[in-house]
């Protein structure tokens, strides 16, 4: 477990406090900074800031925390004791969350989402998540995307 611990001091940012752990069988294999998410998958840490979640749950039933980024990317690793990881997860998740908001489209539908950076640089990015089939490539749901993105940083100054 020391060789795990002095891995993922490693990977997180310098001075990073670690606030909740989820362990599996050799040690923690899920990590939550006020700042950042790290996992142990495929023998190496992966980290990512709190605002590149999408969307995430532990499920009790199979011991599987499972999350997805927001690059689509999902995750998943198997735990014996989730410890505070479900409550900070959701919590860090929400807080970086500034507005989302859906459209319906012919085919499927687009969420976009704005997330805040919850470190110093407190940077704000947008995201487009498309579901059900919609296409981001499609000239009229990127049309609609760039239009709204530029309406709502205007709006709300971000």
């Amino acid at each position: 477990m020391a060789t795990i611990d002095a891995e993922l001091k490693a990977v997180l940012a310098p001075g990073s406090a670690v606030l909740a752990t989820g362990l599996g069988p050799e040690g923690p294999l899920i990590a939550g900074t006020a700042t950042q998410l790290a996992a142990r998958t495929d023998d190496r840490w992966v980290v990512m800031g709190w605002h590149e979640v999408e969307r995430g749950a532990w499920r009790a039933t199979t011991q599987r925390f499972q999350w997805t980024d927001l690059h689509g990317r999902s995750y998943e690793v198997e735990l014996t004791d989730p410890g505070r990881m479900p409550m900070l997860f959701r919590e860090r998740v929400q807080a970086s969350t500034l507005y989302t908001v859906q459209y319906d489209l012919p085919v499927g539908e687009v969420r976009i989402v704005l997330r805040r950076a919850l470190d110093a640089s407190a940077d704000v990015r947008c995201f487009a998540v498309p579901s059900g089939g919609a296409d981001l490539a499609d000239p009229q749901t990127a049309a609609l995307v760039v239009a709204e993105t530029d309406r709502i940083r205007a709006e709300y100054g971000f």
